[in-house]
This record gives structure tokens, sequence and C-alpha cells, in this order.
């Protein structure tokens, strides 16, 4: 495609927030810089884009002013506006399938082409609402940004105008519920995210079929694989990124229905309150834990009731002396140095 200089428009005013790009040296007047339209014109010489440029303070020719491009048959395809080289304000396209790939997405089914992109740009970046239109004016998605990232909600809708599928983001990251239509014409809640990694359940069961453990965890961070581009009228697309981390509650159950522990951690760390038991119902230690490290009382029991240890703990070691007591309940002797354990409850000493 050949560019060619097909206007010389009057002068431009540069705006008071894009002064200084232009600003001349101390003590020397400078004229105010002028914008030309370029026109670039396919093989048969039909003008293809026009744009308004003009030069820096260092004078290279960037975009600044009305773009414009048109399709092989002369009708308008995209406008915008340039600031300083960076797109400003609203943009518009117009795409039809033969040439946007992208709308044979399962989205855009019943829908009627040609469709209509339009988003907000500030500074260069997304800023504000993209949203896509179909020839009839039906919304088919509306995505909100600022400074370039998502933020806000991600909404899709169907051809009968109903919501198909709506997400939050929050500086780029998937947070909250995402919701999506099933069968029965019902929004419902089919994920959950927090801080941009989708909260899973991993679960196991006994040989006897009871369930041994069920416990939460959150999956790797969740990144754009595809990223957003109103221009192309491409949505992101977004998959886990590194290994899964612990996060919620941790609970376990002998095979007899017992419960066997109940903890809790907040990415990776185990939090607050942990309890285990015996396999007969009797309690067998419980405890505290802040961010990953024992503190606070612990408390250790025998299968009988009978209490078997305790001590304090600051940041995951022993804060003072331990109390032992045998299986009658005698106070046995225990020794420390330092805060450091000397003899340390067992298995057997529990039982």
């Amino acid at each position: 495609m050949k560019k060619f200089l097909c206007l010389l428009s009057a002068l431009a005013f540069a705006s008071p927030g894009r002064a200084e790009e232009f600003a001349a040296p101390l003590g020397v007047t400078r004229a105010e810089p002028v914008t030309e339209t370029v026109c670039e014109r396919d093989a048969a010489g039909v003008i293809r884009v026009q744009r308004e440029v003009r030069q820096n303070r260092r004078g290279d020719y960037v975009n600044h002013g009305v773009w414009r491009t048109w399709d092989a048959s002369g009708k308008l395809a995209g406008q915008g506006r340039y600031e300083s080289g960076k797109p400003a304000g609203l943009w518009s396209r117009w795409a039809t399938a033969e040439d946007t790939p992208s709308l044979a997405a399962d989205h855009f089914a019943g829908f009627t082409g040609p469709f209509l992109s339009q988003a907000n740009y500030r500074d260069g970046q997304l800023d504000g609402v993209w949203s896509i239109f179909d020839a009839s004016g039906k919304r088919v998605s509306e995505v909100h940004f600022v400074a370039g990232q998502r933020d806000g909600f991600a909404t899709l809708w169907t051809s009968a105008g109903e919501v198909s599928r709506r997400s939050q983001f929050a500086a780029g990251l998937p947070t909250g519920v995402l919701q999506s239509l099933d069968e029965s014409g019902e929004l419902v809640t089919t994920a959950q995210f927090e801080a941009g990694r989708e909260r899973i359940e991993h679960t196991e069961h006994h040989d006897n079929g009871r369930l041994k453990a069920r416990e939460g965890w959150l999956s790797g961070l969740q990144r754009p694989v595809v990223t957003d581009d109103p221009w192309r009228l491409r949505l992101a697309q977004y998959e886990p990124s590194g290994p899964e981390v612990r996060s919620g509650v941790r609970e376990a159950w002998w095979p007899n229905g017992q419960p066997k522990l109940q903890t809790e951690y907040r990415l990776g760390k185990a939090v607050g309150e942990a309890r285990w038991w015996h396999e007969n119902g009797q309690l067998a230690l419980s405890g505290n834990y802040d961010s990953g490290l024992a503190s606070g009382e612990w408390n250790w029991w025998r299968e009988n009731g009978m209490r078997a240890a305790a001590c304090r703990f600051n940041q995951g070691k022993p804060a003072g002396e331990w109390s032992l007591w045998a299986t009658d309940g005698q106070r046995q002797p225990t020794a420390s140095s330092n805060g450091r354990l000397v003899q340390r409850p067992t298995t057997m000493l529990v039982r």
C-alpha cells in the first residue's frame, strides 16, 4: 500500500496537556506544529487509510488526530483518534466474518454481522468500556478496563438478550464468581476466583467409600494466553500458570467416619485453629497457627481423654517448659533450654 501526502490542514493547536512535547527551547519562539493528512492507497489507487500526523519535538512524524480506514468496497471499516502517537478516546471498528476470523468464536453464534466494536482509550491503553454489537444493535459483549487491564465486569450475551457468561476482574486478574448459563436457562456460579487463582477442591476416599480427605486449593495464577484485541474483536482467554497452592479448609476423617483433623490454609500457610482427633473421636491435639508457624497454647490428649502434654509456642518454637502427664494423669518431669525442646510428646505419649 502506497502512502501519499494528500492534504495540508489548517494549523493545529496543541492541547495544554501535550504542550511540553512540542515546547521550544528557552528564548526561542517556535511556530505551532502543522497537522498533515496522509493517505495510504492500494494498488488501484483507492484510499484505504487516511490519518493525521504531525512532528514531535525530535522532528519525527507521529499519528496525531483523526485516523480512518476503508474496506475494499469503500465502506468505512474503522476510525479513531491519536494523541502524540497513542490511541485516545473512542475507537470504532466494523467487521465481517470474511475479514475477521475471531467472529467464528462460539459467543458470536446467533448474531448477525457486520459487527461493531467500540473501545475507549486513554494514553494508548484501553480505559473504560469495550463493547461489541451486531448489525441490529444487539449487545454481544462488554468488558471494563482501567489503565490497559481488565477491571470490573466482563459480560457475554445470547442473541436473545440473556446474559450467558459474567465474570469479574481486578487489576487484570479474575476475582469473585464466574457465572454461566446452564441448560435450564439459569445463570449459575461455575467457578470462584481469589487474587487471580481459581478455587478448587480436592477430595479422597477410603476403600470403604467413606470420605477420607477434603481440602481447598487455589489454581496457578490465571494469565491471558490470548489478549483482548478490540480491532480484531478477539476476547482474552485465561489459563492457569504455575503450581497450585493449598488455601482454604483442610479436613480428614478416619475410615469409621470419625473426624481426624481440621485446619485452614491461606496461600500455602496454615492459619488459625488446628485440631486432630483419635480414631475413637477423642480430641488428640489442639493449637493455633500464625502464617504457617505454631503460635500460642498447644495441647495433646490421650485416647482415654486424659491430657498428655501442653506447651506455648512463639513463631514455631516452644516458648517455655513442656508439661507432660502419664496415662494415669501423674505429672512427669520435663526440661527445656533456651526455648529448645528437650523432650517432645510422641505418638506413644498421646495414646
